[in-house]
């Protein structure tokens, strides 16, 4: 391992250890439970709320569609020294893609307009 590899693990740990970052998906450890349990759990723990409850609660949803087919044009970039190997080749697409953002809120008794976002799924 060169000098620069030790800086940026040593770095790494740094911020893992002042916990400066929040996890997101697909990163961590892996679930437990799938999202069908997890939806099941969260609601037979408010079986028992009334309507006040509920109308405290909001439901989002964001949907992204993809308004081009993709022409599987990939730019691989590979880290120096593991070219020969390919699970350590990333891909990312060549250009940006243009698609759509949809997007709504839903609650007990109201919802807010639903919410379409153009642009490049890119740069959203």
């Amino acid at each position: 391992m060169g000098r620069n590899d030790v800086a940026i693990k040593r770095c790494c740990r740094e911020w893992v250890d002042s916990s400066r970052f929040r996890r997101h998906d697909g990163s961590g450890r892996s679930r437990a439970t799938a999202d069908r349990v997890d939806i099941l759990i969260w609601c037979l723990a408010r079986s028992g709320w009334n309507h006040t409850d509920w109308g405290c609660t909001m439901f989002s949803d964001k949907s992204r569609f993809q308004l081009c087919p993709d022409n599987n044009r990939r730019r691989v970039w590979r880290h120096q020294g593991k070219r020969a190997d390919p699970a350590f080749s990333i891909a990312r697409h060549t250009s940006p893609q243009p698609g759509v953002i949809v997007w709504r809120a839903i609650s007990f008794d109201s919802r807010t307009p639903l919410g379409v976002i153009r642009g490049t799924l890119a740069a959203l």
